[in-house]
């Protein structure tokens, strides 16, 4: 099974709003999270234990993401990804990035 997803995206918070990644500075617009920069800010993280052979499977994945908009992900990717957001994400980011992985089973009105 594989999965379609814009990474493009950018995540809504319980609020109904855009969540901030960082605010505006020095004349720069604020940043909002995305898919993409929720997703490989968590595969970048460091995380005990993993070997060579994930390491190289995080990498690919990391590439994918950051290549283009529009990505197609194994199963195998999917749980990678959410394995890894849960550990190291808040819920309010969690929530969206589920959701964008797996509509049918995170929904809006669970």
């Amino acid at each position: 099974m594989s999965t379609s997803i814009n990474v493009a995206e950018e995540l809504i918070g319980f609020n109904g709003e855009r969540l901030l990644l960082s605010p505006p500075a020095d004349g720069k617009e604020p940043e909002f999270w995305t898919f993409r920069s929720a997703v490989i800010t968590a595969l970048r993280a460091p995380k005990e234990g993993m070997d060579a052979s994930a390491k190289y499977e995080t990498e690919r994945l990391l590439h994918k993401l950051h290549s283009t908009n529009s990505v197609v992900m194994k199963s195998e990717q999917v749980t990678l990804i959410k394995e890894r957001v849960g550990e190291l994400m808040p819920p309010e980011i969690l929530g969206p990035v589920f959701r964008l992985l797996e509509p049918d089973i995170y929904t809006e009105d669970e």
